[in-house]
């Protein structure tokens, strides 16, 4: 099965102190560019720049930032409120680890097998660790988003990889969902979609997992 054909590009006699570089036309986005980079030394004999009206802007979309893409969902109530669960040793009521509502539990509730069922997890994920509430130490509230994006890059070694985490564990992208609950609907939280969010945290690591 063939993917996309490559679009092939070269740069030659390109100065050593060049950090940046217009092609002369248009690229596709939509396939792959293979590039051909030929750096000389200096800027004598890399030849004369392009006539200004030849220039086109190659527009390539903006790195996943985790303050511009990712924080918004891990300061959703369904992140904060299972996040600050152990941290509040299991408190009801405004910041506290449980909405106000929720029935009265502790460290030995049973949560899966009345309230939290497993099929109010998303079929999406490979990963699926059950219902547990996150240690005291990942409690996301009151933190800054810098605060937040180091301990997404560190998710300890219950949960795994960074990827497998955000990408493939359920209760996260239960999370990430709709987050169903027994009988009740609440509101999506961004991206508001499993899939573009499992793209971005994709995109967030292959950027370098970037804070800001």
């Amino acid at each position: 099965m063939h993917g996309p054909p490559l679009q092939d590009f070269r740069v030659d006699n390109l100065s050593s102190n060049v950090t940046q570089f217009t092609p002369p036309t248009d690229l596709t986005l939509a396939n792959p560019i293979n590039w051909h980079v030929n750096a000389c030394t200096t800027a004598v004999g890399c030849g004369s720049p392009e006539n200004a009206q030849q220039k086109r802007s190659l527009n390539l979309p903006p790195p996943v930032t985790f303050a511009g893409h990712l924080a918004a969902t891990f300061r959703h109530a369904r992140c904060t409120n299972c996040h600050a669960v152990m941290a509040t040793n299991f408190a009801r009521g405004t910041g506290a680890g449980l909405p106000s509502n929720h029935t009265a539990v502790s460290a030995a509730t049973d949560c899966a097998s009345s309230c939290h069922t497993t099929s109010l997890l998303p079929a999406q994920g490979s990963i699926n660790p059950g219902w547990h509430a996150a240690p005291s130490t990942m409690d996301f509230r009151n933190k800054t988003d810098a605060q937040l994006c180091e301990m997404a890059k560190n998710p300890g070694s219950i949960a795994g990889s960074v990827l497998n985490h955000l990408s493939q564990d359920k209760l996260v992208l239960w999370a990430a969902g709709d987050g169903r609950v027994p009988g009740k609907t609440l509101a999506t939280a961004p991206p508001n979609s499993i899939a573009v969010w499992q793209q971005q945290i994709q995109k967030w690591i292959d950027f370098g997992m970037p804070c800001s």
